[in-house]
Formats: C-alpha cells, sequence, structure tokens
C-alpha cells in the first residue's frame, strides 16, 4: 500500500482506488493532495528500503499541521527507525532533528523491539483511536497467536534498555563515530560514491550508479562487513551496526567498508 517500488504490488493485482503517493519530504507536493476527505497519511520516518531518506527540517511538522487542519490521521512506521536506532527513543520525536519533536497518531514498530531473537510487532495509537476501534470490548480485536508471553517479556526487557538515557548516549556517540567514517571514505572516492547520509546507527551510502551501488556490496561483503543495498534503491547501501556496538569495532567496520570500495575502485 505504502511502497513506492510497483514491483512490490504487481504481483498482488494492487490497484486499489483512493490512494495517493507524493514525494517523500516534500511539503508542496502533500498539501496539493491533503484534503478533508482523506483518512490517514503514511509515512515511514527514515525510508530505509527507499535509500535511508532524511527529510528537511520541519517536514513532520508541517505534516502534523496539515493532518490537524484537515482531520487526517498520521500514522508512522519506526520498525527500522524507531527505538532508540537514531539515538533518541522515537526518530520522529527528536531523532532527526533535536528540537523537531512531532507526536503522530499511530504508529507502527517491530523488529528491534525483541533485538531479532523473536517475532513481535506492535500497533502503539492514541487514546480516541482505541475508543473509535475497540469501544468497551478489548477483546473485540484478537489474534489466534497474538499475545504471546514470551514475545512481550522480551520486549518488555528492550523497551528498559531502549529507553536508558545511558544506552542512548551510547548510540549517539557511536553514531557519530560511524557517520564520520562514512563521510570521509565517501570523501576519498568521490568518484564512486554520491553521498551518505542518515542518524545515529542508520546510515545510507548512496552510490553514482547501481552498478557500482551492486558491486560495492559485494566488494565489503568480501571484506567481511554484511550489508545491503536498500529494497527500492539498488545505488544505495543500508548500514545498521548493532545498538550495542563498541568504538573499536566501529573502527575495524569502517575500515574494512573503506578496503571494500578501495578494491571497486581498483576495478573501476
Amino acid at each position: 500500500m505504502a511502497t513506492g517500488d510497483s514491483g512490490f504490488k504487481e504481483n498482488f493485482l494492487w490497484n486499489l482506488p483512493g490512494f495517493e503517493q507524493v514525494p517523500f519530504g516534500d511539503g508542496d507536493a502533500l498539501k496539493k493532495t491533503i484534503s478533508d476527505d482523506v483518512a490517514c497519511v503514511i509515512l515511514e520516518t527514515i525510508p530505509a528500503t527507499a535509500g535511508v531518506l532524511i527529510a528537511p527540517e520541519g517536514y513532520f511538522s508541517e505534516v502534523r499541521e496539515l493532518c490537524d487542519e484537515h482531520g487526517v490521521m498520521m500514522i508512522i512506521d519506526e520498525v527500522q527507525a524507531g527505538l532508540g536506532r537514531t539515538s533518541h527513543f522515537w526518530a520522529i520525536y527528536g531523532g532527526l532533528y533535536e528540537n523537531e519533536k512531532v507526536v503522530p497518531d499511530f504508529m507502527v514498530l517491530g523488529k528491534g523491539m525483541s533485538s531479532g531473537i523473536y517475532p513481535i510487532s506492535v500497533c502503539s495509537y492514541k487514546p480516541f483511536i482505541e475508543k473509535s476501534v475497540f469501544k468497551d470490548d478489548p477483546f473485540i480485536h484478537i489474534s489466534t497467536t497474538g499475545g504471546s508471553d514470551l514475545g512481550c517479556a522480551i520486549a518488555c526487557e528492550m523497551l528498559d534498555i531502549q529507553s536508558d538515557p545511558k544506552f542512548l548516549k551510547h548510540v549517539k556517540e557511536m553514531g557519530k563515530l560511524f557517520g564520520k567514517g562514512l563521510e570521509e571514505i565517501a570523501d576519498d572516492n568521490s568518484e564512486l560514491i554520491k553521498e551518505v547520509r542518515g542518524r545515529g546507527l542508520i546510515w545510507g551510502m548512496e552510490f553514482n550508479s547501481e552498478t557500482f551501488g551492486q558491486l560495492a556490496m559485494l566488494s565489503i561483503i568480501k571484506e567481511g562487513v554484511l550489508q545491503n543495498y536498500c529494497g527500492n534503491r539498488k545505488d544505495t547501501l543500508i548500514m545498521m551496526p548493532p545498538l550495542i556496538v563498541k568504538e573499536e569495532e566501529i573502527e575495524e567496520i569502517i575500515e574494512r567498508i573503506g578496503k571494500g570500495v578501495h578494491n571497486l575502485k581498483k576495478l573501476s
């Protein structure tokens, strides 16, 4: 429904009316599209598979204002960018820009909520949505395999860790080192790399062509760093080190990425 890649829709006979896509980060485009008969706006705070895109400062605040003005629900996907990944608990609440703190109506979470060791995902929402959907019956929406005790126990432990200021400070410090290292690699290989962008420990390295991007992915894997190109952008590699990564590990990762890019440079 929300993906920008038609390849993910065509196999499912995607042709539902009433959905319109606008360029990410373009407030004017959204303003022209949104109206009082729009039900919701769905956005990923940092669109990972689209290339680890970073919206301009003020964009999500503008989205919030437009949604409030027209009575539209603001739905945010933080499956990848949330829960400390940007060095803030929520990417949309200070994780993109320190002074931009936006509260959506509905948020989708997963992945890091269990540290990847147990399948669990969450839909969180404001009270008015709960009242509209559940009314006085909390069991009106149930799931045969939902409500896993083990999954919830793991999530509770993880949330305690991910919301700890000391932990978030660590992510911020490691993110600065990682980002600086990637930027230095990009500066040294400008004939191959167009740009690096990211926050905390989620970064994208955009190459000057899809060919360079895919070859770089393989070259870096050969150096021992597992990463991949973005699902909808083969010219961009997405890099997300573990949030518990140590400084010496960051240094080694950067060194290996640099070697992988250098090896590609020799081939080109």
